[in-house]
């Protein structure tokens, strides 16, 4: 059997909303080209950087086994993220990409990092954004505008 993507990745945004959501902080979907969510964390519990409401791009890389899968993104998604900011008047700063990563086919296993776009180059390897749950873990402990849930 293959699996939809396009429906893994549907699920995990709305999965990312609903643990922000748990949280007491309200977010909901965005759909548009190059944003998923929006999300009014109005005491900064996890969306640290920019004035609320923060606009969210989730991404999602899963795994069949019993790793976590490291994903990479292209400096296009970045910059669409920024021209839709522009294009819709929404201060840059209130801009976060958003990675998921499950295993074990089992989207049960899902665990989020929050990334201020401002903080983007933390991972970049000179032609693309890379990310892995070991490296964003390590991002969390050292910038304190990187979240996990």
């Amino acid at each position: 059997m293959k699996i939809d993507t396009r429906l893994v990745g549907a699920t995990a945004e709305k999965v990312f909303l609903s643990l922000v959501n748990q949280k007491g902080i309200f977010a909901t979907s965005f759909d548009t080209v190059a944003l998923d969510g929006i999300v009014y964390d109005a005491n900064r519990q996890l969306f640290k950087v920019g004035q609320p409401p923060s606009y969210v791009q989730i991404k999602v890389r899963g795994s069949g086994g019993d790793d976590f899968n490291p994903q990479g993104h292209g400096p296009d998604d970045v910059q669409a993220m920024n021209q839709m900011a522009d294009d819709l008047s929404i201060p840059r700063d209130c801009l976060y990409f958003v990675v998921g990563f499950f295993k074990n086919a089992d989207i049960r296993t899902l665990v989020f990092f929050g990334i201020p776009l401002g903080e983007m180059a933390r991972f970049w390897s000179g032609a693309q954004f890379r990310f892995s749950v070991a490296s964003c873990r390590k991002e969390v402990e050292e910038a304190n505008t990187i979240f996990e849930i």
